[in-house]
């Protein structure tokens, strides 16, 4: 009972042939050549953006399903491509579960933008007021496609048909043949055929043409498209839709607003080779108006004044209008240059706090390991240095490397000058030294 509604809801994704011909972008003055050539263009964006995002191809072909959908409700001229391609890919990365960050996706289209354009290679900053921009018309557009098609985004490709039909067909074995219509149904994704026929069709067709490419040719007599409810104009149109993608050239951006420049042109000087008259007939129309006497100007209160004051004032409110919007937006942008501002002030002042924070109990505990160790950093150094003193004279250090001579004897007297006779070692300032300090050590059975 509720699988009818949903298949009905599932078959509203596909259109006719009339109204794919007759698109939002049609009514708008965008002509097939140039809505193919976006089209195209668009697709093979995020074919590359996917392939440097590492994202597998049933997400890419996502994507490109989605971004047929919306074009052919929605027009070229209303929304911008360079913000539905990023968007498509950025909503397949969450409906095929292979998750990528916005920014991650952004810097990848800018990366492509400038590459097709020419332009140097320069990284966007994230912190900039372009990828601020970038970022809210991309989310914008991703919110305008999920509206627009209902949040119905269930998309289903049509290679997973490929190894079954042959399968059926009995040409399983040809992996050749299976790899050739693989490489078609790719390439198809770039035109309408998504979202003018099921995915059955079109892995049909890909295998026709992929059949007629190796030279597998099939009995005449049996009509094998048949057994995948398949008729032969629906394998005919697709066979020709992706056999005319080939004859198109390298996939260029086209900016709608040089097409409709180039047009108005175009047309205006069609009107002038059309419409132009002799000179001489030129002539004696500019004497006729320049002997016709000039038009007294309207009194106040006649209808043509009237009109005049009305235009003045509208053209008036309206400046005044625009220069209200104007400074509304230097003080949107001025409160945000300010948040800005203060965010990354409080961090540089958090970070300064931490750092001397970590200064404060670095001192902190070395004065309590001072005062639990009962000496302070001068008592110990004296310590170690006595230690160190004594463990010399045990090992024959270096306070042991001369042999004394044999007519000064090991233990001087106290006071008699000699070689250990150092006051400085001394602890009651008299003589000795750390030598006497040694001889008088209490000997223990570790001693050799």
């Amino acid at each position: 009972t509720h699988q009818g509604p949903m298949l009905q809801q599932i078959q509203n994704c596909y259109f006719t042939k009339e109204e794919i011909e007759n698109t939002s972008s049609r009514a708008d003055g965008v002509d097939e050549d140039t809505e193919s050539k976006l089209r195209i263009y668009g697709c093979e964006v995020i074919q590359h953006a996917g392939i440097l995002l590492k994202l597998p191809q049933v997400c890419t072909a996502t994507a490109q399903v989605l971004f047929h959908r919306f074009y052919t409700k929605r027009s070229f001229k209303t929304y911008n491509l360079r913000h539905v391609a990023p968007a498509s890919l950025f909503l397949a990365t969450k409906l095929e579960e292979t998750k990528r960050r916005l920014r991650d996706v952004l810097n990848v289209f800018h990366y492509l933008d400038q590459v097709n354009s020419g332009k140097p290679i320069v990284p966007i900053d994230v912190i900039s007021e372009p990828y601020i921009d970038f970022k809210d018309n991309t989310l914008k557009a991703e919110r305008h496609m999920l509206k627009e098609m209902g949040f119905l985004v269930y998309v289903e490709h049509p290679h997973k048909f490929i190894p079954n039909y042959l399968q059926i067909l009995g040409l399983d074995i040809n992996t050749r043949l299976m790899q050739t219509a693989w490489n078609y149904v790719n390439d198809s994704l770039r035109t309408p055929l998504c979202v003018r026929f099921t995915p059955e069709v079109i892995a049909t067709g890909c295998i026709a043409l992929a059949s007629r490419k190796l030279g597998i040719m099939f009995p005449d007599h049996l009509s094998w498209w048949e057994l995948f409810d398949v008729t032969e104009s629906q394998l005919d149109e697709v066979a020709w839709t992706i056999l005319q993608l080939y004859k198109q050239p390298k996939a260029q951006y086209v900016s709608l607003r040089a097409v409709a420049t180039e047009k108005s042109k175009t047309r205006e000087d069609d009107t002038k080779r059309s419409g132009s008259r002799s000179s001489s007939e030129e002539r004696y129309l500019a004497g006729k108006n320049s002997r016709r006497s000039p038009s007294p100007s309207p009194r106040r209160g006649s209808p043509g004044r009237d009109s005049r004051e009305r235009s003045v004032s509208v053209e008036r409110k309206e400046r005044r209008d625009d220069r209200r919007d104007d400074r509304r937006d230097d003080r949107r942008d001025d409160r945000r240059d300010d948040r800005r501002d203060d965010r990354r002030d409080d961090r540089r002042d958090d970070r300064r706090d931490d750092r001397r924070d970590d200064r404060r109990d670095d001192r902190r505990d070395d004065r309590r390991d001072d005062r639990r160790i009962g000496g302070g950093r001068d008592d110990r150094r004296r310590d170690d240095r006595r230690d160190g003193y004594r463990e010399d004279r045990r090992q024959g250090g270096r306070h042991n490397r001369r042999s004394p001579s044999p007519r000064r004897s090991l233990s001087p007297r106290r006071g008699s000058p000699g070689r250990y006779n150092d006051r400085q070692y001394s602890r009651s300032g008299r003589g000795g030294g750390p030598m006497r300090r040694e001889q008088n050590r209490r000997r223990t059975p570790y001693d050799k």
